[in-house]
């Protein structure tokens, strides 16, 4: 029995080791290139005065970062589905962590200044959403409003500064593709674009690159019932020894 003990010890550890999410973690480099990417940030008042910007290191330094690109790596979170509620898509295949910045004024502002970021990211394709987040008090919050322009520059109004984050989202169409053979994908997905979250300016046929974050392992379950399967043989010549 001791030996059997240890057989359904071990196949429940692999079982719950092979069933974690295996996620790429975002290294020093990638968010320096964040930095460099975003150095020129600028912003003016609602009257046309300059406001001096710097995009720096996210507060919270990597393990900030990985935190949310961990959590977005799963598409059950929390967080995740707000993003995807934000980009007004009914379900998401997935969600990429583009950036996670510390943008602010480089003295005290009085009111809400527009920012813009030129990080020249890639325009999306007809089914996928750019959604910026601004983490505040009571957590991550979509900043409304918020705009990817055809140059890749983003664009967003605010008072308050902080983390800022963009996600690109990719609606699941595989519903679609099954119930209408590919002839309904082109309109469902135009209608996605134009409901809330922010809005995109499309570049025609043109790929998105974004980094990828996150990758699912989906074998839990295969490893439980072929380790467990053993366990059980095992447990049966245990009883016919006995």
């Amino acid at each position: 029995m001791k030996k059997f003990s240890k057989i359904v010890a071990l196949s429940m550890a692999l079982a719950l080791t092979f069933g974690m999410t295996v996620c790429a973690q975002v290294s020093s480099d990638t968010m320096n290139k964040w930095e460099d990417k975003a150095k020129d940030t600028s912003a003016t008042t609602s009257d046309g005065q300059i406001v001096e910007m710097t995009a720096t290191e996210a507060i919270g330094g990597e393990a900030a970062v990985n935190a949310v690109s961990n959590a977005v790596a799963d598409l059950s979170n929390s967080l995740t589905q707000q993003i995807v509620q934000a980009a007004s898509i009914t379900k998401a295949s997935d969600v990429s962590l583009v950036f996670v910045l510390d943008i602010k004024p480089t003295a005290s502002i009085s009111g809400a200044i527009t920012v813009t970021i030129p990080f020249q990211v890639a325009q999306p394709a007809a089914n996928q959403k750019y959604v910026l987040m601004h983490y505040t008090a009571t957590g991550w919050v979509p900043v409304e409003g918020a705009s990817v322009n055809a140059d890749g520059s983003i664009t967003f109004t605010s008072s308050s500064f902080s983390n800022y984050a963009l996600f690109l989202v990719t609606e699941d169409t595989s519903s679609d593709d099954d119930n209408n053979n590919g002839s309904g994908n082109s309109n469902s997905n135009s209608n996605s674009n134009n409901n809330g979250g922010t809005t995109t300016t499309q570049a025609p046929a043109s790929e998105p690159v974004s980094p990828k974050t996150g990758e699912s392992v989906p074998v839990a379950g295969f490893a439980a019932l072929i380790l467990l399967a053993g366990a059980a043989v095992c447990a049966k010549k245990v009883q016919l020894n006995n």
